[in-house]
């Protein structure tokens, strides 16, 4: 996938090419999925921050103890290492859950803002049909209607890892619906901006 300004540039001249009256429906969608496109992009860069963060902390976990220290475990100066030890653990604990906690709900609020920006993409002259069926699954089987019969996923549970970066539901119980998995909120924004420039190269060609 190229960068995402190659792909806004490319939107931006289908848009322009696709020439409707001032204040239009079709013309506030234009503008409105735009912005939503910026949005979903922002969203995206700031987990990769908050994920590089979240490793920097785990970093500074400091355990196993220097050997120095395991000589004398049962000291005064190894009690006092340890207490200090607790607090910096403590620390650390404290920060990456706060990072866990921003990028649960940045991805979360990421496919919502999929969501309308699909809907919005659909009153731009000959893109009615555009769909993205990651990010869609997502939204619909995972976050907004899980308790409906085709998905029952229920579990509230994510994980983040660099390649995928936020996974959502990525752990379940064993007697829960294994479908719907989600590929992770890097790859599911790649495959929505192919998919929009699939759609717009269909249309003028």
């Amino acid at each position: 996938m190229s960068s995402f300004i190659e792909f806004l540039d490319k939107f931006d001249n289908y848009c322009r090419l696709q020439v409707t009256p001032d204040h239009s429906e079709e013309t506030i969608a234009k503008a409105e999925a735009r912005r939503r496109l910026v949005q979903m992009n922002w969203i995206v860069e700031r987990i990769r921050v908050l994920h590089a963060e979240f490793d920097k902390w785990g970093r500074q976990a400091p355990w196993p103890p220097p050997p120095e220290i395991i000589d004398v475990w049962e000291t005064p100066i190894g009690a006092a290492w340890a207490k200090e030890t607790d607090e910096k653990k403590k620390n650390v604990a404290k920060n990456q859950y706060v990072l866990l906690q921003e990028m649960e709900t940045m991805a979360e609020c990421f496919y919502w803002i999929a969501h309308r920006t699909r809907s919005v993409i659909r009153f731009i002259p000959k893109l009615q049909n555009f769909e993205s069926k990651g990010a869609r699954d997502v939204r619909n089987k995972l976050i907004e209607h899980p308790e409906k019969p085709d998905s029952k996923i229920l579990t509230q549970s994510f994980s983040i890892d660099a390649e995928r970066g936020v996974v959502i539901k990525a752990v379940r119980l064993y007697d829960e619906n294994q479908d719907w998995k989600d590929q992770g909120i890097y790859k599911n924004f790649s495959n929505f901006q192919e998919d929009l420039l699939a759609k717009i190269l269909s249309v003028l060609t």
